[in-house]
């Protein structure tokens, strides 16, 4: 089982929250592509004559329903990924506009 860590709420300004986060979506991101290459290759073996050498399973019904497995997966795990950085940037302007109104009242 596959434990994706998502930091969609409550992460501070500071540099460590922000960096670990980032590394988390693109963590994401390259599981995605992976799950897809994967699912791509599986496509392959089932419309190639590579499913019937000895040893693999004969049924390209098989391999297809890998693939399609791996790329509803693939597109779950992409679609985490753009939603954190959606939260992200969004906090990040939360952020920022609460820094500028707090200097703002400071100033006035």
């Amino acid at each position: 089982m596959v434990r994706v860590n998502l930091i969609l709420f409550h992460t501070r300004g500071t540099l460590g929250k922000e960096r670990r986060a980032l590394m988390t979506g693109r963590n994401l991101y390259i599981f995605a592509a992976t799950l897809l290459l994967f699912s791509l290759v599986s496509f392959g073996i089932s419309l190639t004559g590579i499913a019937h050498e000895p040893g693999s399973p004969a049924d390209a019904v098989l391999w297809r329903t890998i693939g399609l497995f791996l790329l509803v997966i693939s597109l779950i795990a992409a679609l985490m990924a753009v939603l954190q950085h959606m939260f992200e940037q969004a906090e990040r302007r939360v952020d920022a506009q609460r820094r500028r109104d707090r200097d703002h009242k400071r100033r006035s």
